[in-house]
């Protein structure tokens, strides 16, 4: 009778290739249950990235802006085939930390909590590009200003300039310089408040709003 999408990607995939009629399809996005909070303001050179260590994930090229700028400060939280490279960098470098693979989201809220920003790199290949990652509003929710890569997933969550950045693959360093040039407190608390808005909105008592409507009249 009908149809829920967890993203507006995969509603218009889904009518493409089937047919099926847009107006039988509803997006409803994914969620998460836990209650999560921002605390006070972190370090404005304060960066996290939570996900694969991966070259497709650009996690080497997010090291080498960062070996290359001591001033800021870097968190890494997953595992992958760059594990034991990104450990070697943290060993050598001051400003890099590794923390290893994290398990669940309450486990992760305190670093989210203590980094202003949240960055997600990846490379599009002719199979794969960046979904709709819950790390992204999971993040957001707990105060973090996301700059991540203008994929299908991180454009549907972020409003660039508003409540986060987005940036084309080939301008990661120049969003980066401009972040740090030109974002100062004023503006990162009015980022953050509006980041932190968004990330709430995917939280499971809201998303399960979207669901009742349809759900009565079908």
């Amino acid at each position: 009778k009908h149809i829920f999408a967890v993203t507006q990607k995969a509603k218009e995939s889904l009518c493409s290739f089937t047919g099926v009629d847009k107006d039988n399809v509803s997006v409803v996005y994914h969620s998460y249950m836990s209650q999560l909070k921002m605390t006070s303001n972190p370090p404005l050179n304060s960066y996290i990235y939570v996900g694969r260590m991966d070259r497709q994930k650009g996690v080497i090229e997010i090291c080498d802006y960062f070996l290359k700028h001591p001033e800021l400060k870097l968190t890494l939280i997953g595992e992958g085939n760059c594990t034991s490279y990104i450990m070697n960098i943290s060993k050598q470098s001051k400003n890099i930390k590794y923390v290893g693979y994290v398990k669940g989201l309450y486990n992760l809220m305190p670093f989210y909590n203590q980094n202003a920003y949240f960055i997600l790199n990846s490379k599009r290949t002719k199979e794969w590009e960046e979904l709709f990652g819950q790390v992204i509003f999971e993040s957001m929710a707990c105060g973090c200003v996301p700059i991540c890569v203008n994929h299908s997933g991180p454009k549907e969550i972020i409003s660039n300039m508003i409540n986060g950045f987005l940036f084309e693959e080939t301008e990661f360093s120049n969003i980066m310089d401009y972040v740090k040039d030109n974002v100062d407190y004023d503006k990162y608390l009015k980022l953050r408040k509006m980041a932190y808005t968004r990330g709430h909105e995917f939280e499971a008592s809201n998303i399960s709003s979207r669901w009742f409507p349809i759900l009565m009249n079908k």
